[in-house]
């Protein structure tokens, strides 16, 4: 059975029906590639819906990745709640609270995708008694946010917010690793950094690159106009020596001390525009900034934005709208941060992952609590102070970004089909009807091709690799088929008759 088009002079409106194969030309269609768009990577959502009690944090922000030289990804956290605090339900209860400041877990792989496979790791000698808190919260702070790092010679270093409320007061490097092999637990050493951490003018947890030149690549950033602007700076640090050494961009040369000054900023900055919090990644060849424009209280501009840049230093591209983010809580605006670049989760489509956290209402005066069912409208009434909360929304989601959005260079690995217009002076089937071979005459090369053929049912009788471009249909009995040939780049679709 095929689509049939009853009527094609008519373009609109005209009844699309399913009849047995005649191979007329109301059958037969093109295919027609569509420009390439983001879109809300679900099974990447379904990733940190991690509902299982017994395996670690269950619902948190930020969201960054390190990926690992054993193929593993760690997975970085800030206020995190653990699966324990889980109801029954699979909710949170309203007057819970994050069980630690931070926490961290370990993905097997970069495809999968499944939540319990990812356990957190924990330390010995936590300050706090937490061992699923990977780095100390400091005496007389309420806060210790890791946030992006780099993994050299079987070690992490990240980079860790250090203060009070939403005030950062310090900067330091945590030192993290396995403390044997295989081991989720791990050894967390925090080292105060000359340069880095006496200062938090700029705040450099925007994203770190491992580079071929033997340096790692720290960006960080400042917020202008109460988060409608921001300026990203960059730093770094010898591969050999990730606590001393670091050295800042100036806008001319690398200097031992942090922009301080509105007047030093703005020279050495290598990116101003929209945007309240953003992210850097390495990317084919392209270093890769998102922004996030402003999400912490309700606004008409609600977008995720890119620009790409040659150089650490070069100065990125104008940013544009690649994503407009469409979360809402209960008839209102979710909240939501934290951007982060994952360039090891790229597909064979060639898109990158990138992510944001949601933080439950971007109106303070919406009431977020639910009743057990999870349903804020039971018969028609608002619940009020329900009993429960919904973990979905302090939860990291993602996105896919064609790499052609972002004017990133294709790896050349895709193997969707690039041009999907089947033409008919491109291929054609000789003779037809036939009785043994199709010569296959083509207007493009067929070295490697593959073909397969389909009855009028829709079922693959048989299929092969294109040798001489003939076929071989000897075997077929007397009927209709469709002859399908597949390159990398293209397909074309041929009505076969024997």
């Amino acid at each position: 059975m095929v689509l049939t088009n009853s009527n094609l002079l008519i373009p609109d409106n005209t009844p699309i029906t399913q009849d047995v194969f005649s191979g007329a030309d109301n059958q037969l269609w093109e295919i027609n590639k569509r420009a390439l768009c983001t879109y809300r990577d679900d099974k990447v959502v379904k990733f940190f819906g991690r509902n299982t009690k017994s395996f670690g944090s269950a619902a948190f922000d930020q969201g960054s990745s390190i990926s690992l030289s054993n193929g593993k990804t760690l997975w970085v956290t800030q206020d995190s709640w653990d699966g324990s605090q889980l109801q029954t339900n699979s909710l949170f209860s309203s007057t819970a609270y994050f069980s630690y400041g931070n926490s961290m877990f370990l993905q097997p792989s970069t495809t999968d995708w499944s939540p319990d496979h990812a356990p957190n790791i924990t330390r010995n000698y936590s300050s706090q008694s937490r061992p699923k808190q990977i780095c100390n919260i400091q005496t007389n702070q309420s806060f210790a946010w890791p946030s992006n790092g780099v993994e050299i010679n079987g070690k992490v270093y990240l980079i860790c917010g250090e203060g009070s409320g939403l005030s950062q007061t310090k900067q330091t490097l945590y030192e993290i690793y396995p403390s044997s092999t295989g081991s989720l637990v791990w050894t967390s050493i925090r080292h105060e950094v000359p340069g880095l951490s006496t200062s938090v003018v700029i705040n450099y947890a925007y994203g770190m690159v491992k580079a071929s030149d033997g340096y790692v690549y720290v960006f960080g950033g400042r917020g202008l106009g109460f988060g409608t602007a921001i300026q990203i700076f960059v730093a770094r640090f010898s591969q050999n020596s990730p606590f001393t050494g670091w050295t800042f961009w100036d806008g001319s040369a690398w200097g031992s001390a942090q922009p301080a000054t509105d007047a030093e900023c703005s020279k050495a900055k290598v990116f101003e525009g929209t945007g309240a919090s953003a992210a850097v990644g390495y990317v084919n060849g392209k270093y890769v900034l998102i922004t996030l424009d402003i999400g912490f209280w309700s606004t008409t501009s609600r977008f995720i934005r890119g620009a790409v840049a040659d150089s650490p230093v070069s100065g990125f591209s104008e940013s544009k709208k690649i994503y407009a983010i469409n979360e809402y809580i209960y008839g209102s605006q979710a909240r939501y941060y934290t951007p982060n670049v994952h360039p090891q989760f790229t597909n064979e489509n060639d898109e990158l992952l990138i992510t944001y956290s949601l933080n439950y209402s971007a109106d303070d005066k919406t009431d977020i609590t639910v009743n057990a069912a999870g349903k804020k409208i039971v018969n028609g009434v608002s619940v009020v102070k329900g009993a429960y909360i919904d973990p979905y929304f302090y939860r990291v989601k993602g996105v896919r970004v064609p790499y052609s959005v972002l004017g990133i260079p294709s790896t050349g690995s895709i193997t969707s089909t690039e041009n999907l217009k089947a033409k008919k002076n491109e291929i054609e089937l000789f003779p037809n009807p036939a009785k043994e071979l199709i010569d296959i005459r083509s207007g493009i090369p067929l070295e490697g091709a593959t073909y397969e053929i389909y009855n009028t049912m829709g079922s693959l009788i048989t299929n092969s690799r294109l040798k001489e471009n003939h076929v071989d249909i000897q075997s077929l009995p007397v009927g209709f088929y469709t002859l399908v040939i597949k390159k990398i780049t293209r397909f074309s679709l041929n009505v076969l008759l024997k």
